[in-house]
């Protein structure tokens, strides 16, 4: 195992290539090689650990100091002993990780076929699941060695993705049960009732693309919803963003909490509430430095509610993941890695993905619509595979064309799947294909239509529009009743008459 982990910590004065050995990571990841001696184990927890915070692999020598200034010297005396051995990337480095997997698998068929011959011979106890049982005679002995060797001959790379429906049965029930109890297995969803009526919210190992025209709320469309899973529904979301930088991603959040209808009389005890509607603190202004006094002592509040509910847990957490291009490209296999060393540490039930078409391929392609078309398969990969197999949502940011949306706009704003056609991977790999309309009359009247271009395993939900309240960016829900006329049951069953839709909204 010293040439896998010499593979993974560059020393540049040498020669080696971060960028390479960064992949030589993110593939070992992905394997299911383990290290076994102590001291290496503890050497690739602290990589993993630097690698989530800082986004690139440590140099051999910080982690060799890391663990001289915590007198840790058997892990020290490692990093010492690998120093000068040879460096393995791409085909050789999968090469040698098979190599090691294939040597760990003989050595683990040759302990299963004596503890088969044991069981056929005088029996043995075994531990299945929580119990153990004993198991004694030739068919025991048979069956034994059938499941172990199952396990054995699992794909070095990948998660497991398929198996034998006859013998799946209590997984199948497993994830019905989890399904139907909403307590073990919640779903992150929107905050828009028509889209969550009708999907039921966003399952694992399904991908999801939000399509769009560029300025057409996919940005705001997604944060909206990871900032309501978080808030209203308690769940974490993962949020990689290739178009906005951090600071700019937390400000946003934080003018959406600002809103909060929870905030109500302490804005109108400080004269910031207008009406009955909700209103917050305006993002211009943050970014100016403009606030007044008032504004100032109300964001305060704000932002210690979020912080402090989201400690606490009853806030789901929002992680967003930004990538240093003067480092590592940004690759599917880069967020994956990233996304599968937090979920250890603070798991999630969603991956946002903004926007496929700033995300590197894997290798050099010459056209836009092959990269796209990888970038895209690989997202539906990780959906699939993401924690060994468990799976996880993924919603990916997809850039409608200029031909795409003037197109759109000759049918009234609507699209169809083919204005994703020149990325046709979108069409067979999504699950679900939403796409949001802002132009024209829409920004006008601060809507943003939304429509259903694809729902693999349910009804696709109707044509619907949804309310932003400006300069805030907040998209807010708006029943269908509202777009042909301004009478709705409140929260108590009584109907009233509004003049306003969101005095209507703030009230349900």
């Amino acid at each position: 195992m010293s040439d896998i982990l010499r593979s993974i910590l560059p020393d540049e004065p040498r020669g080696d290539d971060p960028k390479l050995m960064f992949q030589n990571y993110c593939a070992l990841k992905e394997s299911v090689l383990r290290f076994d001696l102590p001291a290496e184990v503890n050497v690739f927890e602290y990589v993993e650990d630097f690698t989530l915070k800082h986004g690139h692999l440590p140099s051999q020598q910080s982690v060799r100091e890391h663990f001289e200034e915590n007198q840790s010297f058997d892990e020290a005396d490692r990093i010492q002993q690998i120093a000068n051995r040879p460096v393995s990337y791409r085909g050789d480095f999968i090469s040698l990780v098979e190599r090691r997997v294939e040597e760990g698998r003989m050595t683990k068929l040759a302990s299963v076929m004596a503890d088969a011959k044991v069981i056929a011979r005088t029996g043995l106890e075994v531990k299945e699941g929580r119990t153990k049982k004993i198991l004694k005679g030739s068919r025991d002995a048979g069956n034994f060695l059938l499941n172990e060797i199952g396990k054995i001959n699992t794909p070095t790379f990948g998660s497991r993705i398929g198996g034998e429906i006859l013998s799946d049965g209590a997984d199948f029930w497993e994830e019905y049960e989890r399904s139907k109890n909403a307590d073990t297995d919640v779903r992150p969803q929107t905050g828009l009732m028509v889209i969550d009526n009708a999907l039921g919210g966003f399952k694992r190992k399904e991908l999801y693309i939000m399509a769009a025209f560029t300025g057409h709320l996919k940005s705001t469309s997604s944060l909206n919803w990871v900032y309501n899973q978080a808030v209203y529904g308690g769940t974490s979301t993962v949020y990689f963003s290739l178009e906005m930088h951090y600071t700019q991603c937390r400000r946003i959040i934080y003018v959406y909490h600002s809103m909060h209808p929870k905030f109500r009389d302490k804005r109108i005890a400080l004269g910031i509430q207008q009406g009955q509607t909700d209103v917050g603190i305006d993002p211009g202004k943050i970014k100016k430095g403009t606030l007044t006094e008032d504004e100032r002592s109300y964001m305060r509040d704000v932002i210690e509610d979020l912080d402090k509910n989201m400690k606490d847990g009853n806030y789901g957490a929002i992680h967003i993941e930004v990538a240093d291009p003067d480092v590592l490209d940004f690759t599917v296999e880069n967020i994956r890695t990233r996304a599968e060393l937090l979920y250890q540490k603070t798991p999630f039930k969603m991956m946002v993905v903004d926007h496929a078409l700033l995300v590197s391929p894997r290798k050099w392609v010459a056209s836009t619509t092959d990269r796209l078309n990888e970038v895209i398969r690989d997202l539906k990969k990780t959906a699939l595979g993401f924690n060994r197999g468990e799976g996880i949502p993924v919603l990916c940011l997809f850039q409608i064309s200029r031909e795409g949306f003037r197109s759109a706009d000759k049918n009234g704003g609507s699209y169809n799947l083919t204005h994703l056609s020149y990325a046709n991977e979108a069409e067979r790999s999504a699950d679900v294909v939403i796409s949001s309309w802002f132009y024209g009359e829409y920004v006008e009247n601060s809507m943003v239509k939304y429509q259903c271009l694809k729902s693999r395993d349910q009804a696709p939900f109707e044509e619907f529009d949804a309310q932003i309240a400006w300069p805030y960016g907040r998209i807010l829900d708006m029943p269908l009743q509202f777009q042909t006329n301004t009478t709705y049951k409140n929260k108590d069953k009584k109907t009233e008459v509004f003049d306003d839709p969101l005095d209507a909204l703030m009230d349900l």
